[in-house]
C-alpha cells in the first residue's frame, strides 16, 4: 500500500469515526444502535486485496481502541478487526461479486458488523 492510499485510508477512516461520534451516536435508536463506521469498514474490507485489508483493519482498529467512550485494554478492537479482515479475505471468492448480489452484500455487512461486536464483547469480558 503505497503513501498515498494509506493517507487515503486513515483520513476516510477518521472522518466516518467522526461522523460516528459526533453524529450517529447522538441518534437513540429504538433497539440498540448503529454502526456506520463498522458498516463501511466491512465493505472497504470486502473490496480490498488481502494484505490492503490488513493494514485497513488495522488502522480502523486503531481509531477504534482510541475511542474515549470505551473501558477496555487498547488493542483489542484491532485483533477483533484484524480477526475479520483475515476471515473476509480467506472467504471473498465465496462471496461473489457484490455489485451483482445486493441481498447478498447487505446480509454481508450485518453479519460481519454482528459478529464483529459480538466476539469483541466476548473478548472483553463484558
Amino acid at each position: 500500500m503505497s503513501i498515498y492510499r494509506t493517507s487515503v485510508t486513515i483520513s476516510f477512516f477518521l472522518a466516518i469515526f467522526l461522523i460516528q461520534e459526533s453524529l450517529v451516536n447522538r441518534i437513540d435508536f429504538f433497539i440498540g444502535g448503529f454502526s456506520l463506521y463498522l458498516a463501511l469498514l466491512f465493505s472497504w474490507l470486502a473490496t480490498e486485496e488481502k494484505g490492503e485489508a490488513f493494514i485497513s483493519a488495522f488502522i480502523a482498529g486503531i481509531i477504534l481502541d482510541l475511542t474515549p467512550s470505551f473501558d477496555t485494554p487498547v488493542g483489542l478492537w484491532t485483533a477483533t478487526l484484524l480477526l475479520f479482515s483475515y476471515l473476509v479475505s480467506t472467504y471473498r471468492e465465496s462471496l461473489g461479486d457484490l455489485d451483482e448480489r445486493p441481498i447478498t452484500a447487505a446480509l454481508y455487512l450485518v453479519v460481519g458488523t454482528s459478529l464483529s461486536i459480538l466476539v469483541y464483547v466476548i473478548l472483553s469480558g463484558v
